[in-house]
């Protein structure tokens, strides 16, 4: 999913300006509406493709052991199954990280940070008043905040250039914050 700003197709036309993602993707915004970016992993398979694709591989495995062990071959049924379940293990080791990523918005004078990890979604309301936004560099490539002593690295599972390009308009969003 593209580090992008959202609109929902329901607000209203108005639109104050027009923000891009470093693919060129861009979405307007709504006058009034907050902004918001997302970091999260690409995730090329929804849960249901990756039922069926573990059905079939599961099937196929099945099918090949259930031939070999009527043809007398008997150990190789016990290997498919283990190999169907560490297929299954991958398989649900996947479809609970596929969410992982952060969501950051401005709400009025705060950045609700929003972190899901292996389904687990942590929520943090920040003060923009102290709030720093450190661009990705070469030794660190993770967009970090940091308000005093707490720091946060976000971004661990976006593209290099979306993590920079969201550093940047999380910059520009907070110093428009600041000034109004």
């Amino acid at each position: 999913m593209p580090a992008s700003v959202f609109a929902s197709p329901h607000d209203d036309a108005r639109v104050n300006r027009l923000r891009t993602g470093p693919q060129g993707v861009g979405e307007a915004i709504p006058e009034g509406r907050p902004a918001e970016w997302s970091l999260q992993r690409n995730c090329s398979l929804a849960p249901a493709a990756l039922a069926a694709v573990f059905a079939a591989l599961a099937g196929v495995s099945a099918a090949v052991a259930v031939f070999f062990w009527t043809q007398g071959a008997f150990l190789v049924l016990p290997f498919a199954v283990i190999e169907v379940l560490a297929l299954g293990a991958a398989f649900v080791w996947y479809s609970r990280h596929a969410t992982d990523g952060e969501r950051l918005w401005l709400s009025g004078r705060s950045l609700v940070l929003e972190v899901e990890r292996a389904g687990r979604v942590q929520r943090e309301v920040l003060d923009t008043t102290w709030l720093e936004v450190r661009m990705p560099g070469p030794a660190d490539s993770s967009l970090g905040l940091r308000a005093g002593d707490r720091r946060w690295r976000l971004g661990q599972h976006a593209s290099p250039g979306r993590r920079a390009w969201v550093a940047g308009e999380l910059k520009r969003a907070l110093l428009e914050t600041q000034r109004a």
